[in-house]
């Protein structure tokens, strides 16, 4: 797939200023310009991918206990929006389907993040490559990522055609054959612990250079300045003005 990756990229939705990982939150992001949307995906206990980050429920919803001891069906009765704002006591946690058919319809890009439940790296990718192949017109971009090597492992034996980023917290001495098993599309690093010399080995790789999560301009200057490509923030519309 040939495309290109924005220099900034909606965590989230826009998760400084709405609920994260929901319709709402994604909204926001176009609201504020971005052309790209950053979400995570996780499977409920009948294996249905909806966008959720943690593992729990109790951070993000009215809910309790793990996502993955939850039906759909009451996934689907919880308040995601409460917890931000009253005003969003609305909002429902997204399913991957309707999310993707969200952003055909507003002509907008997903990072997808992989984020499985433990011991669902592989069930998780398959639902949701499932989905992508049905769904997701095979000439629009867009970018599955992960920390999951499994995750990224099955995507890429599956369906290949998906450009792979590969997720990383803190430097990890593997990383470069890491990337390279995967044949990834870009390397996407906590910000925090990127130094100038592991982006310059990043760079002269080939990979593009993602990092994550910038919400003040100093840092985005100091990143792009690094040879980053891509930042993901939680305020797209503080980038993205003009």
């Amino acid at each position: 797939m040939d495309f290109q990756l924005p220099k900034i990229i909606g965590h989230r939705g826009a998760a400084l200023t709405a609920p994260e990982n929901t319709i709402a939150g994604l909204q926001e992001a176009i609201d504020q310009k971005a052309t790209w949307v950053e979400f995570d995906v996780k499977l409920t206990q009948d294996n249905i991918p909806i966008l959720m980050h943690d593992d729990t429920l109790e951070r993000t919803t009215n809910g309790q206990g793990f996502v993955s001891n939850t039906t759909l069906v009451d996934v689907l009765k919880l308040d995601a929006g409460s917890w931000f704002n009253i005003k969003w006591s609305r909002e429902k946690i997204p399913t991957f389907e309707e999310t993707l058919q969200f952003l055909i319809t507003k002509n907008i890009f997903p990072n997808i993040e992989i984020k499985p439940n433990q011991d669902e790296d592989y069930q998780t990718t398959l639902e949701i490559i499932k989905i992508l192949n049905i769904m997701w017109p095979r000439n629009r971009p867009l970018l599955l990522s992960s920390f999951s090597f499994q995750s990224l492992e099955v995507a890429k034996e599956t369906s290949p055609y998906f450009p792979r980023g590969y997720l990383i917290d803190r430097y990890q001495n593997d990383w470069m054959q890491k990337a390279m098993d995967l044949s990834c599309y870009s390397i996407h690093c906590n910000y925090k612990y990127l130094t100038k010399n592991w982006a310059d080995s990043i760079k002269k790789l080939g990979y593009k250079l993602v990092v994550y999560t910038i919400n003040v301009p100093d840092d985005a200057e100091r990143a792009y300045q690094l040879g980053v490509d891509t930042i993901i923030t939680d305020c797209p519309g503080i980038f993205l003005k003009n």
